[in-house]
């Protein structure tokens, strides 16, 4: 009996693009040892809509309030460590509030850092991110 493939796994998640004078905010995660940036958001939970997930999630990792206005489309990457493949919604936010708060994230994640970038910007090797994500951003307006 040979070694069977294991079943390709794939999560949906919801991401926010909140705006702010030209920027939008992305977060430093550390998995598995490793600087991700990445947009605020997270794991759609079953029987949650994406916007749900959206405002959920952004609450939890940074503290923020948003208005969810449109979905602007979707970027996805296999996760290493467990080989997940992330299909991330992206939406397009306004936050009645700026002051990203790292400290009180439930879920224990390991952010680190944040920055307000410009899509320009955030396309420099610097920031370590999908490239599907930074496809996506350069259609930005």
């Amino acid at each position: 009996m040979g070694m069977s493939t294991p079943e390709p796994r794939i999560r949906p998640a919801a991401k926010a693009l909140i705006l702010k004078d030209g920027r939008f905010l992305v977060i430093k995660e550390v998995i598995d040892g490793k600087d991700i940036w990445d947009l605020p958001g997270g794991k759609i939970e079953y029987g949650e809509s994406a916007e749900e997930t959206v405002l959920r999630e952004v609450k939890e990792e940074v503290g923020l309030d948003v208005d969810v206005e449109r979905c602007i489309g979707y970027y996805w990457f296999i996760r290493e460590g467990d080989g997940m493949q992330i299909v991330a919604l992206a939406f397009q936010c306004q936050s009645t509030n700026t002051e990203v708060d790292l400290t009180k994230n439930p879920a224990k994640e390991n952010i680190t850092e944040h920055h307000w970038v410009t899509a320009e910007a955030f396309q420099s090797p610097s920031y370590d991110a999908a490239d599907t994500l930074k496809a996506l951003l350069k259609h930005i307006r």
